[in-house]
């Protein structure tokens, strides 16, 4: 096979084919049809994958960016506070829907015996990631202790 694609000449609807027959192909067999909706669907889930384990690299991009941060002058750190404080929150936030999307994909699997569970703990994730996020967006002088304490307490509850 040089690589090239082919137009399948057993299909009436005009799909082009390396070599498997078309899926409206009257000689293709159900198994054949079956092989070629897997290989569209892991195909999709290979994309799905490559799109989170970007965000997923940007995430840890964000939490380099706050370890610099931190390892700034006292000076420093009091003058960038408001963006050091939504780069870490709404980061941490975005993390949280993030990781609902990956639990969604592996769900399926053996990894959650018990569904309502799995959607305690994203709502929690959801809602114990945004509100410490949003006090902070309206003030961070008023609201740091309190946005810190519900976000420590939703780490303590993720890894329970």
């Amino acid at each position: 096979m040089d690589g090239h694609v082919e137009t399948n000449p057993s299909c009436t609807e005009g799909c082009t084919s390396l070599s498997a027959p078309c899926i409206g192909s009257a000689k293709t067999s159900w198994s054949d049809r079956r092989e070629l909706y897997e290989l569209a669907r892991l195909e999709g889930l290979v994309h799905k994958n490559f799109h989170l384990a970007v965000l997923c690299l940007v995430y840890t991009g964000a939490n380099v960016v706050c370890l610099v941060f931190n390892s700034m002058e006292e000076e420093f750190r009091e003058e960038h506070r408001m963006p050091f404080h939504m780069l870490e929150f709404w980061s941490t936030f975005i993390f949280a829907v993030l990781q609902i999307y990956i639990m969604a994909f592996v769900a399926s699997g053996s990894l959650c015996m018990n569904p309502m569970l799995l959607r305690v703990v994203m709502v929690c994730n959801i809602v114990f990631t945004f509100v410490p996020a949003a006090l902070l967006a309206v003030s961070v002088e008023k609201f740091e202790v309190l946005a810190h304490e519900i976000e420590y307490s939703n780490e303590i509850t993720m890894a329970a």
